[in-house]
C-alpha cells in the first residue's frame, strides 16, 4: 500500500499566530490522522505539539523562523491495525 502524501500551506498573520491546512493532504484507505508539531530555537528535540487535525491556527510563543512538521498517518492495509505515516516540513515567519 502507498503512503499517505502529507501537503500543508501556512498563512502568517499578526500576533504571532499562523493558520495551517493539511485538507490537501492525500490517504489512500480513507482516514488520515494529522499532527503538528514545531521547532524552534528554545525547543528541545522532540519539538512542541501544536494540534491533531487538517486545519488549526497556532499562536507562537514569540516573533522569529520555525521549522513546522506536519506528519500524517493512515492505516497501511484496510484491515490492519499498523499505522505508515509520512512527513513534510517547512519553515514559517512568525510576525
Amino acid at each position: 500500500m502507498a503512503s499517505p502524501v502529507p501537503v500543508f500551506t501556512a498563512l502568517p498573520s499578526l500576533n504571532h499566530t499562523v493558520s495551517f491546512d493539511a485538507s490537501a493532504s492525500v490517504c489512500h484507505i480513507g482516514f488520515c490522522g494529522y499532527n503538528y508539531k514545531y521547532y524552534g530555537p528554545t525547543t528541545n528535540r522532540l519539538g512542541v505539539q501544536m494540534g491533531n487535525v487538517p486545519k488549526i491556527t497556532y499562536t507562537f510563543p514569540a516573533l522569529g523562523f520555525y521549522t513546522v512538521v506536519l506528519t500524517v498517518s493512515e492505516k497501511c492495509s484496510p484491515a490492519g491495525y499498523r499505522w505508515c505515516p509520512a512527513s513534510i516540513s517547512q519553515v514559517v515567519t512568525v510576525l
